[in-house]
């Protein structure tokens, strides 16, 4: 099985800008049962920041800051005093947030996280 990556319009003319109906070659694709599965994403999503913080078993502080720096959307890592551990910065669109988070919870020796995130006043 091949997988290829497939660069496309979301839109078509008939549709105009920033409708979400697929174009022509994508509901082709669809048909054809070429395409398993999609995810249109909108140029102009706005990004977000959220500042996760994290409690793990002691002795894993090493593990967790490498592991932390892989990611990506991860803005900052810091160690900290207090109740917590770790604040982790994070910026990206809500869903890449969401799935970080998600990640950071599946870490077995990450033992808490709360997860605080910023908006703009108007």
């Amino acid at each position: 099985m091949h997988l290829h990556s497939l660069d496309v319009s979301t839109t078509d003319s008939t549709s105009g800008a920033g409708s979400r109906k697929p174009n022509r070659r994508i509901r082709s694709l669809l048909t054809m049962n070429f395409v398993v599965s999609m995810r249109i994403l909108t140029l102009n999503e706005p990004k977000q920041r959220a500042y996760v913080l994290v409690r793990i078993q002691p002795g894993n502080e090493s593990e967790f800051y490498k592991e932390m720096k892989q990611l990506p959307h991860i803005v900052q890592v810091d160690l900290v005093h207090g109740p917590y551990d770790f604040v982790v910065q994070v910026e990206g669109a809500p869903v890449d947030i969401d799935s970080i988070v998600l990640k950071i919870r599946k870490i077995p020796y990450v033992l808490n996280t709360d997860t605080m995130t910023a908006f703009v006043l108007s």
